[in-house]
């Protein structure tokens, strides 16, 4: 027998039938599930270790995973000036120092 989804109903009587019904969909499920495991298995990694306040998890060309300290981005003021020669200049230091702490791409 093979699951076929049943639109349960109010004061619908449970069958033995509807429950093997549902145990098969179940069986169905879990079997598949184990077929593709070991495959997740290598796909999928796990931390070696626990991570810590400030740091972010990296994966590597290796597969393996590891924790790194988060670098800090240089101290911005808060902007006064109103003009967009101010703004612009402030945005592009921003910028500047995303790229150079590798949180944004040069290109």
């Amino acid at each position: 027998m093979t699951y076929s989804k049943h639109a349960w109903t109010d004061d619908e009587i449970i069958t033995k039938e509807k429950l093997n019904n549902v145990e098969e969909g179940i069986n169905t499920v879990t079997a598949k599930v184990e077929a593709i495991e070991p495959e997740l298995e290598k796909k999928i990694y796990k931390p070696s270790s626990e991570g810590a306040t400030g740091k972010v998890l990296l994966w590597k060309e290796t597969n393996q995973t590891e924790w790194k300290e988060l670098p800090k981005l240089d101290k911005i003021d808060a902007l006064d000036a109103e003009d967009g020669a101010t703004l612009k200049n402030a945005f592009n230091t921003l910028i500047a120092d995303l790229k150079a702490k590798g949180y944004m791409n040069n290109q």
